[in-house]
């Protein structure tokens, strides 16, 4: 049975076939003492003469219905995708910011819901879109109470600029 597997470089996904070595010279997937069995357990079911891989992404970000709206989300927790692109994009956060304001999650869970975003925009972006009209319209139904109070000290007038 032929057994393909791969694996990351800097610059890209490298496949290798059953003891060959791939293009730089590196020892194949027999010489990494890796049987077919230990593979299908692994990594999953095997599809002869294909590579094996695994979504890495899944191990990261999660969509489960009942939690978030049912929004992308980093596993184990509330934070959604769209609000580590709010946070990179709009706010300029570097993922090493974003992790150190965020310690409950890692930075692989940043790059992996960045990573997310861009296989998704448009539904991310959608998401954003919607909550941006949600947080209007609770505006306009529910005024800020300490804008209120201004305006009531003011005699009705605006909020004072400066």
């Amino acid at each position: 049975m032929r057994v393909s597997v791969g694996y990351a470089t800097p610059c890209g996904y490298r496949a290798v076939s059953n003891g060959q070595a791939d293009q730089r010279g590196e020892p194949g997937a027999a010489q990494a003492s890796l049987h077919a069995s230990q593979l299908d357990s692994y990594r999953g079911p095997l599809d002869t003469g294909a590579a094996v891989t695994q979504p890495v992404i899944t191990e990261h970000i999660e969509v489960t219905p009942d939690v978030c709206g049912g929004r992308p989300r980093v596993v184990g927790g509330r934070i959604r995708v769209q609000d580590v692109v709010a946070w990179h994009e709009a706010l300029g956060l570097s993922p090493d910011e974003i992790v150190s304001q965020h310690p409950e999650i890692a930075l692989a869970d940043v790059y992996a819901a960045l990573a997310y975003y861009h296989d998704h925009r448009e539904e991310i972006r959608g998401h954003m879109q919607e909550d941006a009209v949600l947080a209007t319209s609770m505006r306009a139904q529910a005024p800020s109470r300490l804008v209120q109070k201004l305006t009531g000290r003011n005699g009705g007038d605006s909020i004072p600029s400066g």
